[in-house]
């Protein structure tokens, strides 16, 4: 008997043969490799090829694996640990080599990983798309991300992606539904899609045929939006939603638009669209320029155009962008929407999204068209003839004749505004997330220069997001908090170098001895001035913002938000001594300016649906508060210009601090939807909306909106139409309340006593003053034919503003000015059609347009007693809002070659009879769209036409006539000179105390100022080219692409000025054409 303490030579023999056995069954596995491409194979068919390949027979139950199952896959000479880990990983297994069997077991935690996921294995994934009802979503595009494989979605909701990796990212794309993302695990994928739904920070967003919603709302998605060098996302709505026109204020980096949501519903009170950032109001607009411009409201400062606060968003934060329109859409927003909505809502973090990605781009910007002024001899001969004209001989005063250098020639305009900007642009973002919780990080850096004659004018941008969503095992519970940090800066001249384009060709050198030129009486005006004497402002903006929702029930949920928002700007602009040559001592302005905003909000959610019948109903209220201080300083006494920007080192400094500005806002809403088999639909929305901005009597209004929709396609007798695929009528009306009156100082225009007093019936008091009442109605259809291959949508609109508020002066109040209801009556109307084509949609070529127009028309329907009031000087009943009002001009007389004007009144004083009126602005505007993908390849090209009038610029931009001391276009020339001459520019003349100087400057007031401005302009252009996966796998990135864009590349128009963009009644810094070229990468 052998000792205990050691094994038998039997045992030891038996344990090394079976491990031997088991090793050689676990080599054996481990060097079998299998080849195969089967499309619609059974597991159990499948691991009978395997068999055939390495004789290795799979063991199982069918509790662990369905036999049955059906897979396409494709493998070329792969190790079947790799095979096996591809097939069984995703189902919690894992396998054991015993002999010729390899054994399929549950899979244990601390199991180790056997095998390695095929990289080049590709296979056939199947699935359904439903929405969150459950309901098979028709016609979405589902699609590899970072790449250009996709399919549409069949009749039931099913796709088929031939050739996808087992680490492919399925991305789906609507403009109905949230784009969502999910990894190819399995071969058969669901996937639910949630539509846009909402509250006052998220938004129901239809789609072209508005789907089973009776609102009227465009949507831009985030690739159209990142598809421009843009600093403002705003411009990236340009041309692209029907019943939207956006147009710059100026080209200048940074600067403010003009937004006209379908028209304009008031005279004093201000229509600009609410703009809602992430849930919360945003401080944008002509409406708030003076939160960001105190110095350039009051000082005239700032190359006198106002910077836009919507620079501080990142545009390559946004995920979409919806445009509310109708009744219906801006409903839950109350009175805060009657001038419609602009949602922007921001990239969000979730658990499909893991991540950096990087982007940069560079590039170049230059004025796109530039006005042909005379050259010095041409100048010269203009003056002499006009002195001829006048019968007059050249004397001192004659400074640019006698006193400079006839020889020498300065192109003023390309020396000012003919150089070369550069902007450079750079973003950056994280995201991440785990079982509960998720995150996204991002920061930007943008600079962007001028074409003025020197680099010390530019804007500046940096900012800073974080993002985190939770949610609670049971999903019950979600928060998404967000906070967000931005900080620009602006340096500009305080006047606009434009201005200075007109300066004698022949004017002397800027600089003399290098020092500036100076010379009293004759170059005063030089501009080289202005640039040492430069308007910077400065501003941080910080956001806060969460929103808490718990699901009390599968049917009802509760949602609570609240967000702090504060904007501080500092404002400076210095005139150095020098830049008056030394005549003066130096001086300086300051301002400085504090916006905040709060913003809480409770919503009740309840959601039932019992047969055929779906009830909706949203109950919620809102409060907003908003608080602005402002102070002026002015300094003076500086004995150093280093010190320039320093109150203290100043001797006198003259304080303005103005009068704190608070806002509170109340609303109480109810929202009451019903669909009947989703054919028939009703939507009822009520508020009580109240408002500090009026008068104690008048704080409160009720307000509601009815809607309804008829989805026709969908009867009986239609659904089997092979060419209507659907087929929609929708209504709403409803009335809502502006409360945002405003003065224009511009204007002076306002109600004297007499016309507010003398009739009762159309003014109260202002002590009473209320809510201006908006009445808005629409119709549309909207049509989807051949599989929503096409799309339509027609849309008639009709909103009348009544109870005006308008502008008093009224003698019991000081003669202040005060807003006062007026019965004035405004009609805005419009007809808006939108087409959409999916013209290819294959797996490697798509091509989609999209087309929109809109013919919108604003007029002032009634005003009592307009003309006993100043109103009348710039308005006229039956005429638009915008427009402008002055002397009728009849063109130039052919005997005596002067301008010649109408006499309306008949008494003689022709100048006086400012009764002629013409619209200033768009009648007819729009855009085509095109987006073009094949391969790696991806082109999208906008081209957006405005008919239009502008104000002409025939002559210099000012009040001195051709052949006085100012040069002019070219088109001067074209002047009448002798008897009989048929021309629309009249005699030359060398001074404005003359008669022909004197019908000039009554001409510049006339309508003959008005001009056709129509235009058609390649908006944007962009080039991108993702780089091979292959290519990116082999140094670990996700994706890759280059990418060429262009920003207002040519423009095709008639009109005679610098740009037919920016309406205004002076010349001003045109919008630039900028071409960038850059690189995104995404980890």
């Amino acid at each position: 008997m052998y000792p205990r303490k050691f094994p038998s030579l039997f045992s030891i023999c038996l344990f090394t043969t079976l491990m031997a056995g088991h090793f050689y069954a676990y080599t054996q596995g481990k060097d079998a490799r299998v080849t195969i491409s089967c499309e619609n194979l059974t597991l159990n068919e499948f691991f009978n090829a395997v068999w055939e390949q390495t004789q290795l027979q799979a063991f199982f139950n069918d509790q662990q694996i369905n036999s049955s199952e059906r897979i396409s896959v494709t493998f070329k000479n792969e190790p079947l640990d790799n095979v096996l880990a591809y097939l069984l990983r995703k189902r919690e297994l894992t396998w054991d080599y015993r002999g010729q069997v390899f054994v399929i077991l549950p899979r244990k935690e601390g199991d180790p990983l056997l095998g390695e996921m095929p990289k080049n294995v590709t296979r056939t994934v199947t699935g359904t798309v439903r929405d969150n009802n459950g309901i098979p979503v028709k016609n979405i595009f589902v699609g590899v991300r970072a790449s250009f494989k996709g399919t549409r979605t069949d009749e039931n909701g099913q796709f088929r992606l031939k050739d996808v990796k087992p680490d492919a990212r399925l991305a789906t794309r609507s403009m109905l539904y949230i784009n969502k993302e999910v990894i190819a695990k399995e071969d058969t994928i669901n996937i639910q899609v949630d539509p846009y739904v909402a509250n006052l920070d998220q938004i129901t967003v239809v789609g072209y045929s508005q789907q089973t919603l009776t609102g009227n709302i465009s949507r831009v998605k985030e690739d159209d939006i990142t598809a421009q060098p843009v600093s403002n996302p705003l411009f990236a709505l340009q041309g692209r939603v029907p019943g939207l026109n956006i147009s710059a204020i100026s080209g200048l980096p940074g600067s403010s638009l003009n937004i006209r949501l379908r028209g304009r519903n008031s005279i004093d009170c201000n229509t600009d669209p609410l703009i809602i950032y992430d849930g919360m109001p945003f401080i944008s607009g002509q409406s708030n320029s003076d939160v960001a411009n105190t110095l350039r409201n009051d000082a005239g400062l700032g190359a006198n155009v106002a910077a836009s606060t919507l620079n501080l968003i990142n545009v390559h934060d946004i995920a979409s962008m919806a445009v509310l329109k109708d009744a219906d859409a801006t409903a839950i927003y109350g009175t805060r929407g009657a001038n419609g909505v602009i949602v922007i809502t921001s990239k969000m973090p979730g658990e499909d999204r893991k991540g950096m990605t990087v982007s940069a781009y560079s590039g170049i910007a230059e004025a796109g068209h530039l006005i042909k002024y005379l050259n010095t001899q041409q100048y010269l001969s203009m003056r002499h003839e006009g002195l001829r004209n006048d019968r007059r001989s050249v004397d001192d005063g004659d400074y640019d004749l006698k006193a400079w250098d006839t020889t020498r020639y300065t192109n003023w305009q390309k020396t000012l505004i003919g150089g070369t900007g550069h902007v450079t642009n750079a973003n950056m973002e994280v995201v991440g997330a785990g079982k509960t919780s998720s995150y996204r990080l991002s920061g930007l850096y943008r600079r962007e220069s001028t074409v003025y004659p020197t680099k010390d004018f530019f804007y500046l941008k940096g900012s800073l997001r974080v993002q985190y969503n939770f949610s609670s095992l049971n999903k019950k519970f979600n928060a998404a908090v967000s906070a967000n940090y931005v900080a620009d800066r602006n340096k500009l001249p305080p006047q606009d170098l434009v201005q200075f384009s007109s300066l004698p060709p022949n004017t002397p050198e800027p600089y003399v001895n290098d020092a500036i030129n100076f010379a009293a009486g004759t170059f005063s005006d030089n501009p080289y001035g202005y640039m040492l004497r430069p308007y910077k402002a400065g501003s941080h903006n910080a956001r806060a913002y969460g929103t808490f929702s718990y699901q009390v029930t599968p049917d009802l949920s509760i949602i609570s938000t609240l967000g702090y928002g504060s904007f501080n700007v500092h404002e400076t602009q210095v005139n150095p001594s020098r830049s008056f040559g030394g005549l003066a001592p130096g001086f300086s302005y300051f301002a400085d300016t504090k916006f905040s905003n709060l913003i809480t909000e409770l919503q009740g959610s309840w959601k039932k649906k019992i047969g055929k019948e779906q009830f909706n109903v949203l109950i919620g209220s809102a409060f907003q508060k908003d608080g602005k201080t402002a102070s002026n300083y002015a300094a003076y006494g500086y004995t150093n210009d280093t010190q320039l920007e320093d109150k203290k080192a100043a001797s006198l400094v003259d304080t303005v601090n103005q009068p704190p500005q608070n806002y509170r806002y109340t609303s109480w809403y109810a929202q009451i939807g019903y669909k009947h088999n989703d054919k028939y639909l009703l939507n009822i929305t009520i508020n009580r909306d109240g408002s500090t901005r009026l008068s104690n009597m008048g704080r409160y209004g009720n307000f509601g909106t009815v809607a309804a929709g008829w989805i026709f396609s969908r009867e009986n007798w239609l659904i089997q139409n092979r060419i209507l695929s659907f087929g929609k009528l929708r209504g709403s009306l409803g009335i809502t309340g502006n409360d945002r009156w405003m003065p224009n100082e511009s204007k002076n225009a306002y109600l004297p006593f007499a016309a507010a007093e003398e009739n009762i019936s159309v003014a109260i008091p202002y002590k009473n003053y209320t809510w201006e009442k908006v009445r808005k109605a629409e119709v549309g259809l909207d049509l989807g034919f051949l599989n929503d291959q096409l799309l339509v949508n027609f849309s008639l609109y009709n909103n009348r503003s009544t109870d005006l508020l308008l502008t008093s002066k009224l003698p019991y109040n000081g003669g202040k000015k005060d807003p006062v209801n007026y019965q004035a009556i405004v009609e805005n109307k419009g007809i808006e059609v939108e087409i959409i084509s999916n013209n290819i949609r294959s797996d490697k070529l798509t091509w989609t347009t999209n087309f929109n127009i809109s013919f919108p028309r604003t007029v002032l329907k009634a005003f009592p007693f307009l003309e006993m009031t100043t109103y009348y000087n710039f308005y006229s009943i039956g005429l638009p809002l915008d427009m402008f009002k002055g002397p009728h001009v009849l063109g130039v007389d052919p005997k005596k070659g002067i301008f010649l004007f109408a006499d309306k009144k008949e008494d003689g004083v022709t100048p006086d009879d400012k009764v002629y009126g013409k619209g200033i602005g768009a009648t007819i505007y729009g855009g085509i769209q095109n987006n073009i993908r094949w391969k790696g390849w991806e082109i999208e090209f906008l081209l957006r036409f405005v008919r239009q009038n502008n104000y002409g610029f025939e002559y210099a931009d000012s009040y001195i006539p051709a052949g006085a001391i100012s040069n002019q276009p070219i088109t001067v020339l074209d002047r009448w000179q002798r008897l009989g001459d048929v021309t629309h520019i009249q005699r030359f003349t060398s001074s404005s105390s003359t008669p022909e100087g004197r019908a000039f400057a009554y001409a510049i007031d006339g309508d003959q100022r008005v001009t056709d401005a129509s235009y058609i302009r390649m908006q944007s252009l962009s080039v991108a080219y993702h780089l091979p996966e292959t290519w990116m796998q082999r140094i670990r990135i996700k994706s890759s692409k280059l990418f060429v864009q262009g920003q207002n590349l040519f423009t095709i128009t008639r009109y005679p000025g610098l740009d037919p963009e920016t309406v205004a009644s002076s010349e001003r810094y045109p919008t630039t054409r900028m071409v960038t070229a850059g690189l995104q990468i995404a980890f």
